[in-house]
């Protein structure tokens, strides 16, 4: 299993308090994965970086914390971000999962059933980090 898990702090921005939301990045391209976890750690976010969704699930399973999921929906082993969303909804029903897609539609058919935000690539680093300080703020906010 190629597992890739990071959850050092940036060293410039602002650094994650012990209470700052975690943030479980799944991403088969390194680069765009690691760019996007520079750019939620410069918000304060503590963030956990996976490759794949097998990598995801292991993580999720020792790893109770995390607030969010932000994963993409095209990748390749057992399970697509789809299916990811689908584990997490049936396992760890309170988790916020925010999906990505630079595939043509983005799969619209299997995003309907899952009450999963889906975010279009290319996407800005600071559009993501919006959405998931809004996901928080709801979540937050709900009785």
């Amino acid at each position: 299993m190629n597992r890739i898990v990071s959850e050092s702090l940036a060293d410039v921005g602002s650094k994650p308090s012990p209470a700052s939301p975690t943030v479980l990045v799944v991403e088969d391209e390194a680069m765009v994965r690691m760019l996007l976890a520079e750019s939620l750690r410069d918000a304060g976010y503590r963030v956990i970086e996976a490759g794949n969704a097998v990598d995801a699930i292991a993580t999720l399973n020792q790893n109770r914390s995390v607030d969010v999921v932000f994963s993409d929906v095209r990748m390749p082993g057992e399970l697509d971000g789809f299916g990811l969303a689908r584990w997490i909804k049936r396992h760890i029903p309170k988790m916020l999962v925010l999906l990505t897609s630079g595939w043509e539609g983005g799969g619209h058919s299997g995003h309907r059933c899952l009450d999963a935000p889906l975010v279009n690539k290319p996407y800005s680093q600071r559009q993501v980090v919006e959405l998931i300080d809004c996901l928080l703020q709801r979540h937050s906010a709900m009785p």
